[in-house]
């Protein structure tokens, strides 16, 4: 079955957070997005077109949602801004400290087909830590040994995810990943303050890990 699958998220206007009066330097950006309801009619060739309006807490997650105007249909306006809810941010920061913060933002999403790979993640959160082990992976050392230093917790797995449905990640993420192929890894993708390095596996996963409890298909947030 195809999926709509946002192509383009662009933040158009960052609004004053509700804790302070001025506006945030660094503002949200996406993290990991829920998959959109079926269109009930026939999507444009470019694409579905619409504007949300967005409150992005300080954890990240949205604690408020709406539609600016509508795609043409509005019980699937609603189940959209439902899905939208679940969306994951890295939150704006004002002097350095994750604050709550309103935004506009337009989503631009087109149907493709569902790419589902077995991948595994190590997470670091600064790019020189995450450049250092990009280096030694380069140099032949074992993913699975060092996704222990991840800060996620997959690192108990050997950074082993498990089916991801990479309609989940941002464009940027997709890109880098829907063309790997197993065995391969990425170098280091900045994924809100963080930064990770995936590596495609086989359905197997690693060995000498355990595996994750059932593992699924990664469709929600977090």
């Amino acid at each position: 079955m195809k999926l709509l699958v946002v192509v383009m998220a662009v933040l158009l206007v960052g609004c004053a957070t509700t804790q302070v009066t001025e506006t945030p330097r660094d503002q949200p950006e996406v993290v990991s997005m829920a998959p959109l309801p079926p269109y009930p009619a026939a999507v444009p060739l470019m694409g579905l077109r619409f504007t949300v309006m967005l409150h992005v807490m300080e954890d990240g997650t949205v604690g408020e949602a709406s539609m600016v105007g509508t795609s043409g249909t509005a019980e699937w306006d609603s189940l959209a801004v439902q899905s939208i809810k679940q969306w994951k941010f890295q939150p704006a920061r004002q002097n350095g400290k994750p604050v709550a913060s309103w935004l506009r933002q337009a989503v631009v999403v087109q149907i493709q087909e569902p790419i589902v790979l077995y991948l595994g993640e190590i997470v670091m959160p600064h790019k020189e830590s995450a450049d250092s082990l990009y280096a030694l992976l380069s140099n032949g050392m074992s993913f699975e040994a060092l996704a222990m230093k991840s800060v996620a917790a997959s690192h108990d797995h050997g950074g082993y995810l498990g089916a991801v449905d990479i309609a989940i990640f941002p464009k940027q993420v997709r890109d880098k990943l829907k063309d790997l192929r197993v065995g391969e890894m990425t170098s280091p993708i900045k994924l809100g303050s963080d930064y990770v390095i995936y590596k495609r596996f086989k359905k197997d996963g690693p060995k000498d890990f355990p595996l994750p409890d059932e593992p699924k298909l990664q469709l929600k947030q977090g």
